[in-house]
């Protein structure tokens, strides 16, 4: 039985104040470790076996444009910083960072977001690797706002192949976010620890919950459709 949630804009707040300088230096911080310390087992072995195979054929290319030895330090270092920075990008809650950096960027607005929400929990419905969606965060606290990100995990059910199957959804969705201009914070969990590390008072808004592992995990909670038609 699915309830109707609408989200709604509320006062505005932030992790960066309006009129506040540019934090810089989390640009920096973000690009080298990118969630990486945060993430799940399984989430985190994908990310780093992706990232080496990816360096690797980057070291290759580059060898062979500039005819260099294939060992050349330098060559090392250009291929993992190229590598390390498009992962960053399209494999990183990038616009989220940057509306924290910079005071005077928002998120997508109210109907860009919810929209953004259904058509993911469609996405994310189509593969049986993937056991639940929940946002927490501000929509948990019913204080979303036009400086919030949108506190996503994603659970996935057992099993090695899920697991890639889910790891590789995972990233599909943050290079959606990406060019959808969609300020995230999304992670893969592999279990309902995972999802235990989130704030204790916040009732998490699941887009999708099935099976006997989603239940579990997510004990009580009731499934929703998001309405994506701003209120009037």
């Amino acid at each position: 039985m699915y309830k109707h949630v609408h989200i709604a804009l509320k006062t505005l707040g932030g992790k960066v104040s309006l009129g506040a300088a540019p934090k810089l230096l989390n640009i920096p911080k973000n690009w080298l470790h990118q969630g990486l310390s945060y993430m799940d087992r399984t989430e985190f072995f994908v990310r780093v076996f992706v990232e080496i195979a990816e360096m690797l054929f980057m070291v290759n290319i580059l060898s062979y444009v500039l005819q260099v030895n294939i060992l050349n330090w330098l060559l090392i270092v250009m291929s993992f910083m190229i590598v390390h920075t498009v992962n960053w990008m399209l494999n990183g809650n990038w616009w989220a960072l940057a509306m924290f950096t910079f005071p005077g960027l928002r998120n997508a607005g109210e109907k860009a977001t919810c929209k953004y929400l259904s058509r993911m929990a469609d996405r994310l419905r189509a593969s049986r690797a993937i056991a639940a969606l929940a946002i927490y965060g501000s929509v948990a606290r019913g204080k979303w706002h036009d400086k919030s990100d949108l506190d996503i995990r994603i659970l996935r059910n057992k099993g090695l192949l899920n697991g890639l199957a889910a790891a590789a959804i995972t990233m599909r969705e943050r290079a959606i976010a990406f060019f959808s201009g969609q300020p995230i914070d999304l992670f893969l969990a592999d279990s309902a620890e995972f999802l235990g590390r989130m704030s204790v008072d916040e009732k998490p808004v699941i887009l999708l919950k099935r099976g006997a592992y989603a239940a579990h995990a997510l004990q009580g909670e009731e499934e929703v459709l998001v309405d994506f038609r701003p209120a009037r």
